[in-house]
């Protein structure tokens, strides 16, 4: 099994970001993250997440494999009366995912989550042709909990969206 460890971002890691972006698949992610595969609106993006985590308690983390970047894990906060509740997402560099490295980071951050916020809950959105997070949201203990059909439009392509949920009480 690899070593994964979780290191919060620095604001000196915007060329490291933007270089892991531009090495990751997102054929079943959100284009959000497009945007950020430049030193200077990587910078933007660090600056934002190490605000967001002092002010709202989400969590940005690089995923880190034998000293070399290899992804990052999040957990975002809702909003309002939803703010039991947080959004799980995964970035992996191609070259580590597959090898356990995906699963690994998540349960750690799952596990700062729980122990760092009020969270009841976490959820994650998995596009349906995505069968290798899918498995790893349910080894996770994530329950699927709805399908959006018809969900999303990426590259032309037209998909469900599962959403799957995480109750505290059913981490372990």
């Amino acid at each position: 099994m690899v070593a994964v460890e979780l290191r919060p971002w620095q604001r000196w890691d915007a060329a490291n970001y933007a270089y892991m972006l531009n090495h990751v698949d997102f054929s079943y992610l959100e284009d959000t993250y497009l945007e950020y595969r430049d030193a200077r609106a990587a910078k933007r993006h660090i600056e934002q997440a190490l605000s967001d985590e002092e002010q709202r308690g989400d969590l940005y983390r690089a995923v880190i494999v034998n000293g070399v970047l290899a992804g990052e894990v999040q957990v975002v906060s809702q909003y309002g009366v939803h703010h039991i509740d947080a959004f799980l997402g995964c970035l992996l560099m191609e070259e580590y995912t597959g090898r356990g490295v995906g699963y690994q980071a998540c349960r750690q951050i799952i596990e700062m989550a729980f122990e760092k916020n009020d969270y009841q809950r976490l959820t994650a959105q998995v596009y349906d042709p995505n069968k290798a997070s899918i498995g790893m949201l349910e080894k996770l203990g994530f329950a699927h909990e709805v399908t959006l059909r018809n969900g999303v439009r990426k590259d032309e392509n037209v998909y469900d969206v599962h959403v799957y949920g995480l109750l505290r009480e059913d981490f372990s």
